[in-house]
C-alpha cells in the first residue's frame, strides 16, 4: 500500500502527474495542456475563477461521456462517472460455436457480472482536470 495521498504532484519524465489513488495519472484536460508540460511548479501559477473551474470540468464530462462514460454523480467536488468493461461478443459466440455451445455458460455469465469502473473527475486550482479512482 502507498503512503501517497490522492491529489500529490509529481514531475514524470516529460509532464505534471497526480496521485489518483491507484497510479500517477496524467490530466485528462486542461485550459492550458502545453503548462503540464513545464517543470515549473503548477503552485507558482495564478489560480482561475470558480467560473472557469466549472466550464473545463463540463467540457471534460462532456467528452467522456461522448467516449462511452455515463455521469453517476454531480458534486462540488467533482462528476463521478461511470464506464462499463467492454466484453468481446463475437470472441464469445465463437467461442461457442466451437465448443458446441458449452462455452455460452461462460460468456452468459461474464455479462450478467459486468462491473462498473468508477471514477471521480477533479479540476484544481490551475484547470486541470485530474481522474482519482473510484473504490472497488
Amino acid at each position: 500500500m502507498s503512503s501517497t495521498s490522492v491529489g500529490t504532484m509529481k514531475w514524470q519524465r516529460d509532464r505534471w502527474r497526480r496521485w489518483s489513488g491507484l497510479r500517477w495519472a496524467s490530466a485528462t484536460h486542461s485550459i492550458h495542456p502545453e503548462r503540464l508540460r513545464s517543470r515549473i511548479p503548477l503552485e507558482q501559477d495564478v489560480p482561475i475563477s470558480g467560473d472557469q473551474r466549472e466550464r473545463i470540468l463540463a467540457k471534460a464530462v462532456d467528452d467522456e461521456v461522448l467516449g462511452g462514460a455515463r455521469v453517476v454523480h454531480r458534486s462540488g467536488q467533482g462528476v463521478i462517472l461511470g464506464y462499463q468493461r467492454k466484453i468481446n461478443h463475437l470472441g464469445h459466440f465463437l467461442m461457442t460455436l466451437v465448443t458446441g455451445g458449452l462455452w455460452g455458460f461462460v460468456w452468459v455469465a461474464l455479462v450478467a457480472t459486468r462491473k462498473e469502473e468508477r471514477v471521480r473527475l477533479d479540476v484544481d486550482a490551475w484547470g486541470n482536470v485530474w481522474p482519482v479512482a473510484g473504490k472497488k
